[in-house]
Formats: structure tokens, C-alpha cells, sequence
């Protein structure tokens, strides 16, 4: 899988942790391309452990999270999710790390607690409106797109078009949310060229082009 990606020319992977085990994972792959990002996802915000912030002074982690809100599951209890998540990001604007922000339905709350810490950040497998586009703009923020967006009846491929492509970075979130035409199927990093074909095909850009500044985003958000 790893090497299929490397001949199609993917230069480097962000291996994202969503709890501690899953961070420490990320970490003992670091090298070769592999970076690691470190945190508690919404749904694992009730099990945290301050360990967790160990593993973020390691070689090769780049960020902190996936963290954030996730209202829809609700597998945390919502005031446990933003204890954590406000944790998070203050461990990280102390490190001056960059966070991954998982928000699902709770834009409402993830938002004000965001201009309070003002992080540099991407909101990972964005799907919000115009609205939550215009405020994450004036954040700073970076958008995730992801498999989503090859999916006929997403919404994000509409709003995608609001977001200035000096701001998207592209993910898979492997081993979910695969694109068509694989879609139920295990995700993989060499998807990441799907998803970059389909996104060039409705902004009007060159594949090359959007490679290349989409590139430089993530370089420059990872400090990689």
C-alpha cells in the first residue's frame, strides 16, 4: 500500500492518532516519509490520558490531533469533548503545533472555542457551508477535502469553490471515507490522486497546479 504510494509520487504521509494507542502507533512509524500526529478524537475524549502529550515531543510529530467536537455520535458526552479538545489546543499553542480538527454538527460550539485559541489548524474532511468556510477563513484555517468531494450529491463540491486553494490541503482520511468509484472499500493514500483529479475538474485548475499548491500547504502548515 505504502510503496504503491510512493511510485505514484505521494512524497509524504501524516499518520494521524485518535487515541493513545493509535498516537503511539503513528509515532513508532515515523521515518521514511511517515510523519505522526498525535491526540484524542472527539469519541475517545471520555478514556484521555495526559500521556498522550509525551508522544508530541517525539521526533517527527507534526501536530496534534485528530481533536475536536463530533455532536452526531455523541460517544463522549459533549462537555467531556470540549474539556479535552480545549486541552488539546492549549498544549499545542503552547508548542506552537498545529492541530487536526474533527468537527461533525457542532460547528456552533467548535467555533467560538477555536477564536479563543486562534491555532493554526486544518479542519479535516471539511463539511461545512459558505458560512463556516468565511469564519475558518478568518481564522487562518486550512479545509481538508477528502473522498467526499468525488461523491456526486455532496454538498462540498459546491462549497469547495468558496475556499481559495492557497488554504486546501488533501487527505484521505484512510482507511474511511474511500472515493468513487471505490467507495465501501478500504481507503488508501494512493487515492489522494483521485481525489486531486476530481477537485482540479470542478475548479477549472491544472492537476499539476493544484499538486503543487496543495503541496506547499501542507509543507507549510506541518513545517515539513
Amino acid at each position: 500500500m505504502i510503496e504503491r504510494a510512493r511510485r505514484n509520487g505521494i512524497e509524504f504521509l501524516i499518520n494521524v492518532g485518535y487515541d493513545l494507542e493509535s498516537s503511539r502507533s503513528a509515532v513508532s512509524m515515523v521515518g521514511n516519509g511517515f510523519y505522526a500526529s498525535v491526540g484524542y478524537h472527539p469519541h475517545d475524549a471520555k478514556n484521555f490520558k495526559e500521556e498522550v502529550f509525551e508522544l508530541a515531543e517525539k521526533a517527527g510529530v507534526v501536530a496534534i490531533g485528530e481533536t475536536g467536537l463530533d455532536y452526531y455520535r455523541d460517544l463522549s458526552p459533549r462537555e467531556v469533548q470540549r474539556e479535552i479538545f480545549i486541552k488539546q489546543l492549549a498544549f499545542a499553542k503552547d508548542r506552537n503545533m498545529p492541530v487536526i480538527i474533527h468537527t461533525r454538527n457542532a460547528f456552533e460550539d467548535l467555533f467560538p472555542i477555536l477564536e479563543k485559541f486562534r491555532p493554526r489548524g486544518v479542519l479535516h474532511a471539511f463539511s461545512g457551508d459558505e458560512g463556516a468556510v468565511e469564519k475558518g477563513l478568518s481564522l487562518g484555517l486550512y479545509f481538508g477535502i477528502g473522498g467526499t468531494i468525488t461523491f456526486k450529491k455532496a454538498k462540498i463540491r459546491e462549497v469547495v469553490r468558496s475556499i481559495p486553494l492557497d488554504k486546501i490541503v488533501l487527505e484521505t482520511d484512510s482507511p474511511f471515507l474511500t472515493p468513487h468509484p471505490w467507495r465501501g472499500k478500504r481507503n488508501e493514500p494512493i487515492y489522494l490522486l483521485r481525489i486531486a483529479g476530481e477537485l482540479s475538474s470542478i475548479l477549472g485548475v491544472s492537476l499539476e497546479k493544484l499538486a503543487e499548491i496543495t503541496t506547499s500547504n501542507a509543507r507549510e502548515l506541518f513545517g515539513i
